[in-house]
């Protein structure tokens, strides 16, 4: 293994292996005059300082003075910091956990999802009717604004070429769901799924009697496994459609002043993944009566239900 070769003033011998006296005493100052360089601060060049930001107040020299100054640092990191959060929960809604707390698998492109998402999701909450739900075609609206809703997010993943406007979006959802706007575009969607859910363009879904008007829906139901024998849910595919229908037959009644059971219907479990029940089993509600079979359900309106929701459908079902 090779040494490495030390400094060598000018002047020194490299014909021989050895050096003489003078060229000794020469080496011994250079490394005596290099340690203490290193060992001890030099003055600074006028021209080479670099000076102090003003902002920053001298490091302290006592451990007590280094705790005070952290702990003061401290405060206002954490004051940045509750401020910070604050944006990401208005900016990311519910989704702003998992952008701080997992940032290495969110891409540019998943960071603007979410914020316009959140953006998307609180229009619908503000510009739903009361004791309704709007839906927003987020396809209708990149094409409304003129732009592709896959090749948007591709371009946003290069450094966002395609432009990346939150407060565009937020302006174009105010104007488009503003007013009455929102509520109607809620009414409508409402009135589509109750007529795609009890088949009310068929005439003989519906069966009308001195007591009720009956709509018969198809349902599918299985055998709950580890359950009392007799024991049925509703099949996995069902669930989304049924809690689809009650939300929009909550939305009439909340237009029709019956409160009582739009407030039931609100919280019935019968929607929910959990909700088991037995062959001919009877649910009731204000104005309303289900039967429950393995393979159909049976609505049962009251008729002064039936006629709200006959002039529902009349107005906003067209």
């Amino acid at each position: 293994m090779q040494s490495q070769q030390s400094p060598v003033p000018s002047g020194t011998s490299r014909r021989t292996g050895f050096a003489s006296s003078a060229e000794l005493d020469d080496l011994l100052d250079l490394a005596t005059s290099s340690t203490s360089s290193r060992s001890t601060p030099q003055p600074a060049s006028p021209i080479a300082a670099t000076p102090e930001p003003e902002s920053l107040p001298p490091m302290p020299t006592s451990r007590n003075d280094l705790f005070a100054s952290y702990r003061e640092y401290q405060k206002k990191i954490a004051a940045l910091a509750f401020e910070v959060r604050k944006i990401e929960a208005h900016l990311f809604g519910d989704h702003w956990d998992s952008v701080i707390n997992t940032p290495e698998t969110k891409s540019p492109g998943d960071i603007a999802y979410l914020a316009i998402e959140n953006l998307l999701k609180q229009a619908e909450k503000q510009y739903a009717p009361p004791g309704g739900t709007l839906t927003i075609d987020r396809s209708a609206v990149f094409r409304d604004l003129g732009l592709d809703e896959r090749s948007h997010w591709r371009f946003i993943e290069r450094e966002a070429l395609v432009p990346f406007d939150l407060a565009r979006m937020h302006a174009y959802l105010a104007d488009a769901y503003g007013g009455d706007a929102g509520e109607t575009a809620a009414y409508k969607q409402a009135a589509a799924e109750l007529i795609k859910f009890f088949r009310f363009d068929d005439t003989e879904a519906v069966a009308t009697t001195k007591r009720h008007v009956a709509c018969t829906v198809r349902v599918w139901s299985n055998h709950k496994d580890y359950a009392p024998k007799g024991t049925l849910e509703v099949s996995y595919n069902e669930h989304q459609r049924i809690s689809r229908a009650f939300q929009a037959l909550a939305c009439v009644m909340a237009w029709a002043e019956r409160y009582d059971l739009q407030a039931a219907l609100s919280r019935s479990a019968i929607a929910g993944y959990c909700f088991t029940f037995k062959s001919r089993q009877r649910e009731t509600f204000p104005g309303l009566g289900i039967i429950a079979f393995k393979e159909k359900w049976t609505f049962e309106f009251d008729h002064s239900v039936a006629e709200k929701l006959r002039l529902f459908l009349g107005q906003y079902g067209a």
